[in-house]
Formats: C-alpha cells, sequence, structure tokens
C-alpha cells in the first residue's frame, strides 16, 4: 500500500467510483453542516451517496466538507464489526468538556469571516467498535 497525500490535481470523482469498483467500504462519520446535513451521517459511500452530493461538495470530502471510516474492502482481512451509536451537534462556537460541561471559548478555532458560507458546526455519529455483532455487521 502506497498512501497518496493530499489528493490535489486529481480526479476525485472518478477515485470515489474507484474506490467502490475495488470493493471499499465506508460510512460518513461528521459532516460539515454548511454542505451536508445531519441525515447525511451514517450514510454508505456508495454510488447514490456520491450522486446525491450536491453541487460544489468534493467526492472525496478534500474540502472537509465530510469524514468516513472505512470498514471493508480487498486489503482488510475481514470486515471491522461496528454500530452506530448517538448522532451529535457539535456548533464551533461552543467547546465541550469531556464530562459534557460547557468550557470557554470556541471548539474548533476557525477565522472570522463574513461569507455567508461560514461553518457553523459538524454532526458526528458514534461508532461502537466489536461488539455482539458479526464480522461485518453495521447496526444502525
Amino acid at each position: 500500500m502506497a498512501g497518496l497525500f493530499p489528493l490535489w490535481k486529481h480526479d476525485t470523482r472518478r477515485l470515489a467510483e474507484e474506490f467502490i469498483e475495488r470493493g471499499f467500504k465506508a460510512v460518513v462519520c461528521c459532516v460539515n453542516d454548511p454542505q451536508l446535513t445531519e441525515s447525511d451521517v451514517g450514510s454508505e459511500l456508495d454510488a447514490e451517496f456520491f450522486r446525491s452530493l450536491p453541487a460544489g461538495v468534493d467526492p472525496c470530502g478534500e474540502n472537509g466538507e465530510y469524514h468516513s471510516f472505512v470498514y471493508d474492502g480487498p486489503i482488510f482481512r475481514r470486515p471491522v464489526a461496528f454500530a452506530f451509536g448517538e448522532t451529535v451537534y457539535r456548533p464551533l462556537g461552543a467547546a465541550v468538556a469531556i464530562d459534557g460541561s460547557a468550557t470557554q471559548g470556541p471548539a474548533i478555532p476557525v477565522p472570522a469571516t463574513s461569507t455567508p458560507t461560514k461553518t457553523k458546526g459538524f454532526w458526528f455519529v458514534d461508532l461502537k467498535l466489536g461488539g455482539p455483532e458479526p464480522a461485518g455487521a453495521v447496526t444502525r
């Protein structure tokens, strides 16, 4: 295996198609809310997901639109068993301590901007690895 970082100047639509063609499986675990919505969290990265992306969203999430978890593919000995946990929203302006209490300052510092596409926050879904499910099982 050889990683290619970053994917600049590569056709990311073609890379997404190749990802599917080669048999990799992944789910969306975080979305940037101006580009995608809560309903996109937990989506399977498949042909339908890539077709449904709004204009301006990079198919590989190269501009921070989303993050994914790859759980199966030709380089895996077996699929990673996992289940979806809680879906939560984290606004950029409110930091949260590990115990759940609010803290001072932004959760994720961003430069001040007056543009209408300013990031407001992120939707995350917890992924619980292992468990009683058979290898490769994905439960929602």
